[in-house]
């Protein structure tokens, strides 16, 4: 069990591979399916008061709310707040990678890697 919750264990490449996913989102799927993911981000953030897979790795409970970017930020040495970094990587750049798939898909008219939705 330990493997799954040391601090790059499995739910930890989960997490990374999830993430690249929706960062690489607006070139793999077409933006309706990357709008219905982002509000999923979004309504787990609200009600659950932060993602599942970081309750698993740090405890759905724990007193200082640690998040995937910050805990590992901190890891790394950075002092910014991590509120800052929580507010930036969970609401800033999900609302980015929308945007710009918008962009990219309907203004560039660039067709999404798996493009199973024939979007005109």
């Amino acid at each position: 069990m330990k493997y799954l919750k040391s601090d790059f264990g499995l739910i930890f490449i989960l997490h990374c591979v999830l993430i690249l996913l929706v960062y690489f989102s607006p070139a793999l799927f077409p933006w309706p399916i990357i709008s219905i993911i982002l509000i999923y981000l979004f309504l787990q953030e609200i009600v659950l008061g932060g993602c599942i897979l970081s309750h698993m790795q740090f405890g759905p409970k724990n007193k200082e709310r640690v998040r995937f970017f910050s805990y590992y930020f901190k890891k790394l040495g950075s002092r910014f707040d991590s509120y800052k970094i929580d507010l930036f990587f969970v609401w800033f750049i999900p609302s980015l990678v929308f945007i710009l798939a918008i962009i990219l898909q309907n203004i560039f008219s660039i067709k999404p890697f798996f493009d199973f939705l024939k979007i005109n």
